[in-house]
């Protein structure tokens, strides 16, 4: 399996080993060094059976402003653009389609302001190849 984006190494640590071939580590590096997303292209192109990808997208729930008393609050407004995502966009053009999506809240300032979803993706069986 592969996995892509921030939030995707965060279940790695149910397994009793790394499931993903394409993520050393067991959290995500925060380097200028080096991108671990940047070997997307040379990794699709492996072909593998499972593609993980996690995504922060708008939720309900509201955001603590930490500098106004917790009565007030302030929603949320960031919103991720899956459909302009390029990692998404190429997991698409190379034939693998969503199977899966496992939500929950982000916890955040007392409340929760994203829901935060992994994406399965597989690849799709109808298409030769």
């Amino acid at each position: 399996m592969a996995a892509f984006d921030f939030f995707a190494v965060d279940v790695r640590p149910y397994f009793t080993h790394n499931p993903f071939f394409n993520q050393p580590h067991s959290y995500w590096v925060w380097t200028t060094t080096a991108n671990s997303n940047g070997a997307f292209f040379p990794t699709i192109e492996q072909h593998p059976s499972l593609v993980l990808f996690s995504a922060d997208l708008l939720s309900p729930g509201f955001t603590h402003n930490d500098w106004a008393p917790l009565s007030e609050t302030s929603e949320g407004t960031h919103q991720r653009d899956l459909s302009r995502n390029p990692i998404l966009r190429a997991l698409k053009a190379d034939h693998y389609i969503e199977t899966h999506r496992f939500c929950g809240h982000r916890f955040m300032r007392a409340s929760y302001s994203y829901e935060t979803c992994h994406l399965i993706f597989e690849e799709d069986d109808k298409v030769p190849k």
